[in-house]
């Protein structure tokens, strides 16, 4: 490959599309699941956030993407399921 076509992230325009379509999906789900996250302290709010940012035209952010992660998160742990921040704090004790 040229090293011309190699960018400097490690990341192609095509990673960044799939990441950013991967949160998308992560997003209908979410809202799928809204009214097990308005159980949750703070869900009207995540359920807000994850409705603005379901809605936006503009890619997403670093910061958005991470937080999308920590809303599906969440809409699992709502749900009942094991959540994967639970299984690394059982890992770190």
């Amino acid at each position: 490959m040229a090293l011309d076509r190699i960018n400097s992230n490690g990341f192609s325009r095509e990673s960044k599309e799939l990441v950013q379509s991967g949160a998308k999906a992560k997003l209908k789900i979410i809202l799928s699941r809204r009214e097990n996250l308005l159980k949750l302290r703070n869900g009207s709010k995540l359920v807000e956030a994850a409705m603005s940012m379901n809605n936006s035209k503009e890619p997403l952010t670093p910061n958005q993407l991470s937080f999308i992660d920590n809303i599906y998160e969440k809409s699992w742990e709502a749900k009942g399921f094991e959540s994967v921040r639970t299984k690394h704090d059982f890992v770190r004790r």
